[in-house]
């Protein structure tokens, strides 16, 4: 389902739209383990399989390229209390490298 042009994106949208009830049913329905053996198989599917043939049936302006996005986000709101500690390590990590880097910027 793609419209080409500058407004490919309104009908993958339009078809996630749609498809949002029956993939939210997927989502709901798989255990934490099933969901990660799924995004391992959907990721590989459309990004390390696409690299090695050299060759990529998600070209990025269909709404196939949208549903893996959708189900990474699936993931993160349904397990964000996985990532609680985690958030806060790459902050810290963030704000320290900024300002590590901002004291050497500034000493240039």
């Amino acid at each position: 389902m793609s419209v080409s042009g500058q407004y490919w994106y309104v009908s993958a949208y339009i078809g996630i739209y749609v498809l949002v009830p029956y993939l939210n049913k997927m989502i709901e329905a798989m255990d934490k383990g099933n969901y990660r053996k799924f995004l391992t198989v959907i990721l590989i599917m459309t990004e390390i399989l696409p690299l090695i043939r050299n060759h990529s049936f998600m070209t990025g302006d269909t709404l196939f390229s949208l549903i893996p996005i959708y189900f990474i986000g699936g993931y993160l709101r349904k397990y964000s209390s996985d990532f609680d500690e985690k958030k806060e390590k790459i902050r810290n990590h963030f704000c320290t490298s900024n300002i590590i880097n901002g004291g050497v910027n500034f000493s240039d």
